[in-house]
This record gives structure tokens, sequence and C-alpha cells, in this order.
């Protein structure tokens, strides 16, 4: 049986090394963070987690939803991550997470927060962020080459609480 390949995974990758890059700044505030993304291949792959979630035991979805949050990622059932940022992470002492064998840099100029990175197998991206004054909220975007495909992202960010409850940040880059 042939499956059509779509560039789901190489996206929902970038979403979550857009996210870690957004919260994981000078320009954020430490605690739990919420974003979102809007593009319609994401919106696709977001649709299928959620049908593959919901057709999941209570036991294997509470069994997922731990590893998730194991590793710094929390998923609400509308699609957003949220994501747990340290006081050292806001301070931009410590990098975001990226997947394995990723690299990026970030440049903060006032309130606003221009990014890159590259991953193994020619996928990249670059984007921007602009905080709000009291650092509590963000809106940007991401271009993301994967599979050879552009693809604009459009983000948004807001931070929920100081205490992140049972996610855990996201393991420090390696």
């Amino acid at each position: 049986m042939l499956t059509k390949r779509t560039p789901g995974r190489p996206l929902a990758a970038a979403l979550l090394v857009a996210a870690q890059v957004a919260v994981a700044q000078p320009l954020g505030r430490p605690g739990l963070w919420e974003t979102s993304a809007r593009n319609p291949e994401l919106d696709q792959a977001r649709a299928a987690m959620q049908e593959r979630m919901a057709a999941m035991t209570p036991a294997q979805r509470a069994q997922m939803q731990a590893l998730m949050n194991s590793r710094g990622v929390g998923v609400t059932p509308s699609g957003a991550v949220r994501v747990c940022v340290t006081p050292e992470m806001a301070r931009g002492e410590m990098p975001a997470a990226m997947p394995e064998g990723c690299k990026g840099s970030t440049q903060a100029k006032g309130r606003t927060l221009a990014f890159r990175y590259s991953c193994p197998g020619g996928n990249e991206g670059h984007g921007e962020f602009v905080y709000a004054e009291d650092g509590r909220s963000y809106t940007g975007w991401t271009d993301v080459v994967a599979q050879g495909r552009t693809t604009h992202i459009e983000h948004s960010g807001k931070w929920l609480a100081a205490d992140c409850g049972n996610l855990e940040p996201p393991r420090r880059a390696r």
C-alpha cells in the first residue's frame, strides 16, 4: 500500500523548535506558556494527531501525555502547545531544546527576536517574534523549508502562569 508523503512531521518539529525558541529567550517570562501556530498543513497534522489520541484507551492516552510532558511538551485539546520555561531559559542562559542534530541562533533587538535554525536533511527555517511590552505575549512568523517546500507559519503565544504544574521544562540542547 502506498501512502502519500506529507511534510507534517518536519513541520511539527519546526513548530516545536519555534515555540521553544520564542518562549525561552530574555524577552519572555519564566513559567507556563501556551503557543499556537496557524498553517493549513499544521492544522491537518494536528487533526490527525488528535484522532490518534482519541482512538487510544484512557491508559494509553495518559501514558502518551506523561511522556510528552516529561519531554517538555504539553498539547491542549485544541492543539496548542504548552512549554515550561525555567528562569535560566527566560534569561537566555540555557538554549531552547532542539531536535537532535539541529543548530540554531537568535538575535534580540528591542522587543523583537529573530531566529534561524537548520536540521539534518535540509530542513531549516527562520522567523521573527515580537513581544508585548509586559513580556506576557508575542506574535510572529516562521518560514520553514521542509522536504524542498517552503511553508509560512503564523505564531502567537501567551504566558499562563508562573507555575508549570506537571509539565517539565524542555531538555537542554546538546
